[in-house]
């Protein structure tokens, strides 16, 4: 007597999908090649259609209106997409992007100010370079008695208001 062969699981698990004509042709021929060779297969299947004719004998229930009120109502329900922005996540996540981007633009607008003020103002040193001539000068202005033209620097930088103290000194002496 031949030894039965067994059928694996997942060929048993194509049974439902033969009978209900959803394998590929590959897949059919595979199958009846299996049928053809165990009893055991055959008669799985064979329940199988018993099994579907005594459903296809059932009565078939009706949907109450009300039943399929409730499953739509739960359908539409389970259709609508949640609002992100209200989880807390989001609202952390924007709250860093927020602070991040305030972070940012404060030291941008630091470094730019750094670089503005470092390029343009100009420095002690850059003030004493302009005003050489003068200080070169100052002791020929005072022996000349041209004090009116110190006296107009009064409105420069501070340092000719250095030397206006110093020429104002030197008349009082």
């Amino acid at each position: 007597m031949d030894k039965m062969k067994r059928v694996s699981v997942e060929d048993r698990d194509n049974f439902v999908a033969y009978l209900d004509g959803e394998l590929s042709p590959d897949e059919i021929k595979k199958l009846e090649g299996i049928l053809a060779d165990s009893p055991v297969a055959r008669k799985d299947v064979e329940m199988l259609v018993r099994t579907y004719e005594l459903l296809d004998l059932l009565p078939r229930p009706q949907a109450t209106t009300e039943f399929t009120q409730r499953t739509m109502a739960t359908v539409k329900l389970a259709d609508v997409k949640p609002d992100l922005t209200q989880s807390w996540w989001y609202k952390r996540a924007h709250l860093f992007v927020v602070t991040a981007a305030g972070a940012g633009l404060l030291v941008v607008s630091g470094l730019l100010g750094y670089a503005s003020t470092n390029r343009w103002a100009p420095s002690n040193e850059e003030l004493l370079l302009r005003d050489l001539p003068i200080i070169q000068n100052i002791d020929e202005y005072r022996q000349v008695g041209q004090h009116e033209f110190l006296e107009r620097l009064e409105g420069q930088p501070l340092l000719m208001q250095e030397i206006l103290e110093e020429v104002r000194n030197a008349r009082v002496q």
